[in-house]
């Protein structure tokens, strides 16, 4: 289970890096 939770964790920071990366070019 918390190989599952620290899996989520890292997919939602790079979620939110991408979306900062589009912010910055826009």
């Amino acid at each position: 289970m918390k190989r599952q939770t620290d899996l989520t964790k890292r997919r939602a920071v790079d979620l939110c890096r991408v979306a900062a990366c589009l912010c910055r070019m826009r």
